[in-house]
């Protein structure tokens, strides 16, 4: 069950950072454009 826990929290953890990524990366191209 922890194994599974972990797992799960881990997942989760490197979809948040991946999104936060690609938002940040978006942000930045925005900047370059205007």
């Amino acid at each position: 069950m922890q194994r599974i826990s972990s797992n799960h929290t881990s997942a989760y953890a490197a979809s948040f950072y991946s999104w936060y990524f690609f938002a940040y990366f978006m942000d930045a191209c925005g900047r370059e454009l205007r």
